[in-house]
């Protein structure tokens, strides 16, 4: 096999870029950076759900917090499913339709 031609050593090459390339001392890689006082997703949603919201229970007027009440609704929706999807324990007890007067034979 012929060996390759040497290329001149001026230090660039695998995991050498060239020096014009490369990141320059004391200078940031985001110069601008994230504005000051801009805030993340998560900040927003926290302060959204720490928010308090009017409610009236039990014949008084009190203010809980909007995740408290987000968890309140979800737990009386799940209640309602699960009560719509359980079959009575007696079938004597479902709601009977009552029966049409005509429909009875005549004495």
């Amino acid at each position: 096999m012929a060996k390759r031609p040497r290329r001149p050593s001026d230090g660039t090459g695998y995991a050498r870029p060239p020096k014009h390339t490369q990141f320059r001392k004391g200078v940031s890689g985001n110069p601008k950076g994230r504005p000051k006082g801009s805030k993340s997703l998560r900040r927003e949603l926290e302060n959204e759900l720490r928010e308090l919201i009017p409610i009236d229970g039990a014949g008084t007027r009190k203010k809980i917090p909007l995740r408290r009440l987000i968890l309140k609704q979800l737990v009386r929706l799940a209640a309602r499913i699960r009560a719509m999807d359980e079959p009575p324990a007696d079938p004597s007890a479902t709601p009977q339709s009552p029966e049409d007067p005509s429909d009875q034979p005549k004495e």
